[in-house]
């Protein structure tokens, strides 16, 4: 999956990684901007429980846990709500 064409990753979604020399096959923990407010990263888990920190190019969704959701009009994304959802956009 490109950063540029994805608008949104959620908490329980199920991601592949299978760029590289591994591949890599999780659930979506949480997904949160750097401190430079631009990059975008997710934090995934195995069913082992290993944690890794990933790039969006990174990642290609394999299952969703909820429909797509979108910003109030006027309203920067945000990439960790309230009500669990995580969005985050490429500028």
């Amino acid at each position: 999956m490109s950063a540029e064409g994805l608008t949104q990753l959620q908490r329980g979604d199920v991601v592949r990684k299978d760029t590289g020399d591994y591949s890599f096959v999780g659930t979506v923990v949480h997904v949160f901007f750097k401190l430079d407010d631009k990059t975008i990263r997710v934090i995934v888990e195995d069913d082992r429980g290993l944690l890794l920190i990933m790039n969006l190019n990174q990642l290609k969704v394999v299952s969703s846990t909820r429909g797509p959701f979108q910003s109030p009009p006027g309203r920067p994304p945000n990439p960790q709500r309230s009500d669990g959802t995580c969005e985050g956009t490429i500028t």
